[in-house]
């Protein structure tokens, strides 16, 4: 039988499951009807009520000789069947972009909707979530950097980088690739990836590692659920600056450890990072800034702590030199 032929028997067969407000019919006699062949007709059957359950739209009833009835399970679902035979029977897609990686967050457009990655991640976001041993579709391996430093205020803010494949914000790092040696070799070459102008020097930098956390969430790339092995490093240094590009964000503290926050509307993805947290003596606060910003104020500082007379011999000069050109210009 040719694939046309197949398909034509196929959609007829599907046009003539009853709706939910008739009486339901062996699958098994709408496959002969359509032009299976008997021997056929049972197979074709089982496979496409199989087909259709997975969709939820059939409602199927044993009668008492024990052989299955089917009927559409509510007229949304009849009015579903009736479009997918048109589908099939135009040669057209349901689903599309599966070339294209990467979801996105509600609400969906209409294209969103249609996609196929933002279908299966969907798809598996239930999956996941209808019990703790849901069997992981992918494994991967991770390093994560957390980069942190002072604020103007005094409290402490962390770096967090848009990836444009996930759509949300997270902590510098990235997959372990073939070829890769070690973790820490892969944050490094993430962090020199990622940060413009950025060139680790083992004289200046130091990655510590802290943990590695194991967690299976769906991925919001591949859209499947994914066990990753995360890796987590502190940088510490003696840079004074340190650039995140264009769509870098600095956060703070309380935003980092917050679940469920948000950056400029987008989502963060810690949830490994929040299991670090919880493990780490003293939590993420007590690992201290990664680096100290240069700030004018700490030359004042600095200068009145190790010499006194000198700074505040500077302090009288500079206000007596205020207060003279203030005099001269406002003598008549």
């Amino acid at each position: 039988m040719s694939a046309d032929r197949f398909t034509l028997l196929l959609v007829t067969a599907i046009r003539a499951i009853p709706g939910d407000d008739e009486s339901p019919a062996p699958v098994g006699d709408l496959c002969r009807r359509a032009g299976f062949q008997p021997d056929a007709a049972a197979l074709a059957g089982s496979l496409l009520t199989r087909l259709l359950e997975s969709f939820g739209v059939l409602r199927k009833i044993e009668d008492d000789e024990g052989a299955a009835l089917v009927k559409a399970d509510s007229p949304a679902a009849l009015m579903f069947l009736r479009s997918f035979a048109e589908h099939l029977a135009d040669g057209r897609v349901l689903l599309e972009n599966w070339s294209r990686l990467g979801t996105a967050d509600p609400p969906y457009s209409e294209h969103e909707v249609l996609s196929g990655p933002q279908f299966l991640y969907l798809l598996e976001l239930r999956r996941l979530g209808a019990g703790p041993h849901a069997r992981a579709l992918r494994r991967t391996e991770v390093a994560q950097v957390l980069i942190s430093t002072r604020s103007r205020s005094g409290g402490r803010t962390y770096l967090v980088l848009w990836d444009a494949a996930a759509r949300q914000y997270q902590l510098p790092g990235g997959h372990r690739r073939r070829g890769d040696g070690n973790l820490h070799e892969v944050a490094v070459r993430e962090l020199q990836e990622e940060l413009p102008n950025f060139t680790f020097d083992p004289l200046r930098d130091q990655l510590v590692e802290l943990d590695a956390i194991r967690t299976t969430q769906v991925s919001r790339t591949y859209g499947v659920a994914t066990a990753y092995t995360i890796t987590f490093f502190h940088l510490r240094s003696t840079r004074t600056s340190l650039e995140g590009g264009p769509q870098a964000r600095w956060i703070s503290e309380s935003t980092l450890l917050t679940p469920q926050a948000t950056v400029v509307g987008q989502t963060l993805n810690l949830v490994g990072l929040h299991r670090l947290h919880q493990g780490l003596p003293g939590g993420v606060p007590g690992l201290g800034a990664s680096f100290h910003a240069k700030q004018p104020w700490r030359w004042w500082i600095a200068t009145a702590q190790a010499n006194p007379l000198e700074f505040w011999g500077l302090v009288v000069a500079v206000l007596g030199l205020i207060s003279s050109v203030a005099f001269f210009a406002l003598a008549p």
